[in-house]
């Protein structure tokens, strides 16, 4: 799946609070082939609708959270360290927004090399919370407007960090490495980020198994597990 069927936070055990549920979500798979079924499923669980991507390389580049969460995550660090409340879309300004517009276009150029479709980091956001599509300042300046704050991670353990960096951004880099294809502020936040966290956030050992110059045949066909 593109991304999750919600937006939600669990503020105590056996307690979700849901933000906001997603009219669509993008599914593929591998092999490529099984996405229809899966959406199926998808769509019988959750009830989105569930358009089909060309393989998972293609729903792994639309997911907007490692762009969107790195740069809140690089903005707001001390707010996050100091664990103090802070809403996430409220701060959403437009220099932060500008980092998260130059890291998407490094992101639509990678997809680009691999010739498969990206949603804008506007229309994810459309997506998820049914505001209107226009600068991405003023699209969450009416989502904050629109219900109680979504806060922000409020200790060093975040998700948006400890996975969307090595699980995300990382993952970039490594495919754009591959296509001598260059992402200097998405590797820029990248190097910031692991300094602030004091840890290799560049480290992803799925992607030390993975030989990328067979990842088309692989995403096609599947990955072998002997």
């Amino acid at each position: 799946m593109q991304t999750t069927p919600v937006t939600a936070r669990r503020p105590a055990p056996g307690r979700v609070r849901v933000a906001a549920i997603r009219a669509a979500v993008d599914m593929a798979a591998v092999p490529s082939a099984a996405a229809p079924q899966l959406g199926t499923v998808a769509t019988d669980l959750f009830g989105h609708a569930s358009p089909v991507l060309p393989n998972a390389l293609a729903a792994a580049l639309s997911n907007a959270n490692p762009i969107i969460h790195a740069a809140l995550a690089l903005t707001n660090a001390t707010r996050i360290e100091r664990g103090e409340p802070w809403p996430q879309y409220e701060v959403m300004t437009e220099a932060t927004c500008r980092l998260m517009e130059r890291m998407a276009e490094e992101r639509d150029a990678l997809a680009a090399a691999f010739a498969i479709p990206v949603l804008p980091l506007a229309e994810s956001l459309h997506r998820a919370n049914g505001v209107p599509v226009g600068p991405l300042h003023a699209m969450a300046a009416a989502i904050a407007a629109s219900r109680s704050a979504v806060l922000g991670p409020a200790g060093m353990d975040t998700r948006y960090v400890r996975e969307d960096v090595p699980y995300g951004l990382a993952v970039y880099l490594r495919l754009a490495e591959a296509r001598g294809l260059p992402m200097p502020v998405t590797a820029a936040v990248t190097t910031a980020l692991g300094a602030l966290w004091g840890a290799d956030l560049r480290a992803n050992p799925l992607l030390d198994a993975l030989d990328l110059s067979r990842l088309d045949d692989d995403l096609r066909d599947g990955i072998g597990r002997a």
